[in-house]
């Protein structure tokens, strides 16, 4: 059957078909539904879902899936990006302080971004990415980095010792620092 299936954020056209199977080794003593989905230009390889909700269809199958990503990139982000996943401190309450302070933080700097960047989002775009259209974590971090390293270079810095060419540059390369 043909449908249309987001796709890292866009609307693209996928062969989807869901059958009902017993699974052996994930669930022996009941039926499950397996979802398939093919890109019908191949480009994209293969992808498989599975569920034990009998009621459910393909499409559903897939728009629930699709609704766990965000999620996935949102622990992703905090693990990675912010080190929620490597505490500090392994005494009383600590991890789970680490752990809070990091989805706190995640969530202030997105609302930094949207607030300040929300009509304009900045995107860097990767040799290895160049169709890059929607902003991700990495990139509101990197826009809040710059956002403050401006601030402190063009207010510390004695007026005429960075050119204004050169400016613009260091605080590209300061903000992508990790």
């Amino acid at each position: 059957m043909e449908d249309h299936a987001r796709h890292q954020g866009k609307q693209q056209k996928r062969r989807v078909s869901g059958q009902r199977v017993l699974w052996y080794e994930t669930c022996p003593d009941q039926l499950g539904l397996l979802v398939m989905v093919r890109d019908p230009a191949g480009r994209q390889p293969d992808d498989f879902f599975f569920t034990t909700d009998l009621t459910a269809t393909a499409v559903a199958v897939l728009e629930r899936y699709g609704g766990r990503w965000t999620i996935e990139e949102t622990f992703r982000a905090v693990n990675q990006q912010l080190r929620g996943e490597t505490p500090q401190s392994w005494a009383q309450f600590g991890p789970e302080r680490t752990v809070l302070v990091a989805f706190l933080t995640y969530g202030l700097v997105w609302l930094w971004y949207l607030l300040t960047q929300g009509d304009h989002p900045t995107v860097v775009n990767q040799p290895w990415y160049q169709g890059k259209h929607l902003p991700s974590f990495i990139d509101a971090l990197a826009s809040l980095r710059a956002a403050l390293w401006a601030d402190r270079i063009l207010e510390e810095t004695p007026s005429g010792a960075i050119s204004s060419k050169m400016s613009p540059e260091i605080i590209r390369i300061l903000s992508e620092a990790g």
